[in-house]
C-alpha cells in the first residue's frame, strides 16, 4: 500500500495527500527529508536574520537534546526571503521574544554567538 495518494488540482498544483491508514508523522518527515526546501530557518553562529514572527504560530515542543528531553519554543517567521520556516529556542530566548511579541514587534532582529550549550542571541526588536 502507498503512503501518499497525488492528485493535480485546477490550477496546476501538485497535490500529495497521506493515505488512510498510513502514519502521518513519519509521511511527513519523509517529506522534509526528501525535500531540497527545508521547513526550519537556522541561524549559524556569528549570522545576523530579520524575522517577522507571526503570533498565532507559536508552539511548545518536547525535543531531546545530547540525551535529554528538553522543552523548546516554536515560532513561525517569515525569512528575508519571504519564506514562511520554523525556529525553535530554548524558553530563556523564547520568553526574550515572546516579551517583544506581546509589546506588538512582529520584526525583530537576532545576532547568533556561539555554538551548543554556549549559543547567546542579541535580539532587538525592529520598528512594526
Amino acid at each position: 500500500m502507498s503512503e501518499t495518494t497525488q492528485t493535480e488540482n485546477n490550477k496546476g498544483e501538485k497535490i500529495e495527500r497521506i493515505a488512510q491508514g498510513q502514519d502521518p508523522v513519519k509521511v511527513v518527515e519523509k517529506w522534509f527529508e526528501d525535500s531540497d526546501e527545508k521547513p526550519w530557518e537556522k541561524i549559524e553562529a556569528g549570522q545576523t536574520k530579520v524575522l517577522v514572527f507571526v503570533m498565532s504560530k507559536i508552539e511548545r515542543v518536547e525535543k531531546e537534546f545530547q540525551g535529554q528531553k528538553k522543552v523548546q519554543y516554536r515560532f513561525t517567521v517569515i525569512n528575508e526571503q519571504g519564506q514562511e520556516k520554523t525556529i525553535d529556542f530554548s524558553k530563556r530566548w523564547a520568553e526574550n521574544i515572546f516579551n517583544f511579541l506581546k509589546k506588538g514587534y512582529q520584526k525583530i532582529e537576532i545576532s547568533r554567538k556561539g555554538a551548543g550549550t554556549d549559543t547567546e542571541y542579541i535580539i532587538i526588536p525592529l520598528q512594526h
